[in-house]
């Protein structure tokens, strides 16, 4: 695939190989090789590929190796917790193992009370992670918005976490007429967060604009606005 704009020239590559079936015809596992432009390659192998009665995913594991770190491996264990009427999946739980050199970390991401508006996007979710050597986080996100083109315009988020007595509410704010560029990349948004806890209430603003990327799309540069209360912007 060679995708090119003003700005963008990106070729990526993808070889799926060793492609299996169960006995009702449905794939169970392939290998597949990813390559694009900028990024190192990434193999990943598919395995386990289960289904519910309805023939809709119900488990499967990767095992996921990249070029520029082949020291690491990523072995993800995906669960899918339930299915509404229409086939959209509503929970999930996903365990995963970051395994190198110097890296052993366990992550469990339980995703559950997804809800979708008519035309199918997400509009609100519950999860929480449980990583390895810290806090267990659980984020509340509702109120999902989106534009014409289907990219997010705002959210809401409550997070709070095993750690402390901290409850983070965020605002993000991606309306403006400049906030995604003509190749569908962010590039203006403002995030307000607001920190309480007993003897705490902070709020942080912080505005993001004119972010820029090269034409493999990584960022390349922006302008932050931040304001802190009781600090100068």
């Amino acid at each position: 695939k060679h995708e090119t704009a003003p700005g963008l020239d990106v070729t990526t590559t993808t070889e799926r190989s060793s492609i299996t079936y169960n006995a009702a015809g449905k794939m169970s596992g392939y290998t597949e090789l990813l390559n694009r432009q900028g990024s190192g390659s990434v193999t990943t192998t598919r395995s386990l590929i289960t289904y519910n009665p309805d023939g809709l995913i119900l488990t499967y594991r990767d095992v996921i190796t990249n070029a520029a770190t082949p020291a690491l491996t990523t072995t993800i264990n995906f669960t899918a917790s339930g299915y509404n009427s229409l086939g959209r999946m509503t929970g999930y739980v996903e365990n995963k193992l970051e395994d190198g050199a110097a890296l052993y970390v366990n992550t469990q991401t339980t995703r559950a009370n997804i809800v979708y508006n008519p035309t199918g996007d997400i509009t609100s979710y519950k999860e929480v992670v449980v990583r390895d050597g810290a806090a267990t986080t659980t984020t509340i996100r509702t109120a999902i918005t989106y534009n014409s083109h289907k990219f997010i315009v705002a959210y809401h988020d409550v997070v709070t976490d095993s750690a402390s007595d901290i409850t983070r509410a965020i605002d993000f704010k991606a309306g403006y007429a400049d906030s995604y560029n003509t190749l569908g990349q962010l590039a203006h948004y403002k995030e307000t967060k607001h920190e309480t806890a007993p003897g705490l209430d902070v709020t942080t603003t912080t505005e993001r604009s004119s972010i820029t990327y090269n034409a493999a799309g990584k960022m390349s540069g922006y302008t932050e606005l931040l304001n802190r209360q009781g600090s100068g912007s």
